[in-house]
């Protein structure tokens, strides 16, 4: 039964595009000596490593999510 519930909302799913996955990040302009004039962009959005989040940054989104997945019925 799962597996058709599964199978119905994937079968009607559009088609992946990589470039809509793509997350915008925005445009720095930087003067001849290398520093920012202004950034560009409806969002302020910087791309970072995984190893550059906070620990404590990790942890809070972690008890979120365990927080919420209290709340998550279960049907067989």
């Amino acid at each position: 039964m799962v597996a058709g519930v599964v199978f119905s909302y994937i079968k009607d799913a559009p088609e992946l595009n990589a470039e809509e996955l793509q997350v915008p990040l925005s445009t720095t302009i930087l003067d001849r000596d290398g520093n920012v004039v202004a950034e560009l962009g409806a969002q302020k959005r910087e791309e970072i490593e995984y190893k550059e989040i906070p620990q404590i940054l990790e942890d809070a989104v972690l008890a979120t999510e365990d927080v919420g997945s209290l709340n998550i019925v279960v049907l067989i």
